[in-house]
């Protein structure tokens, strides 16, 4: 099962804990939109 992940999405600060939340259901892979701001994307990480 997958998990779809919008780095960028607002609110920022949430999307990281709703991330580990779909990993901790069981998520086996994640798929994000496209990224466009890698120092934003490494922050969320």
């Amino acid at each position: 099962m997958g998990a779809a992940f919008t780095p960028g999405g607002e609110p920022l600060d949430f999307r990281p804990f709703r991330l580990k939340k779909k990993v901790d259901a069981g998520a086996d892979f994640i798929q994000t939109q496209g990224i466009y701001d890698l120092e934003m994307f490494k922050a969320q990480m």
